[in-house]
């Protein structure tokens, strides 16, 4: 399964460049992974359709989305991240 994100300010709607994403497979949370990219996406391979997903960025608030995605096509829009300050 691919994990597609985007992470932006919800606010300004500006796309953050640098966060972290931590998963959970069921067993507590793993990670950090860091990605730095300048339209504020991610994406990763997971061997599980179950994960909860937390972003996290310093000067917001954490973000925490659970997804089956099994449900999800092969164009499913990516998941969509709006941090609060």
């Amino acid at each position: 399964y691919w994990v597609k994100g985007r992470v932006f300010d919800s606010e300004t709607g500006a796309p953050i460049p640098a966060f972290e994403v931590y998963v959970d497979r069921g067993e507590g949370y793993g990670g950090p992974r860091t990605f730095e990219h300048a339209d504020g996406v991610f994406s990763f391979q997971s061997d599980i359709p179950q994960l909860t997903i937390a972003v996290r960025v310093p000067g917001y608030q954490d973000a925490e989305l659970a997804v089956d995605f099994a449900r999800y096509t092969a164009d499913q829009a990516p998941l969509e991240f709006g941090m609060v300050r």
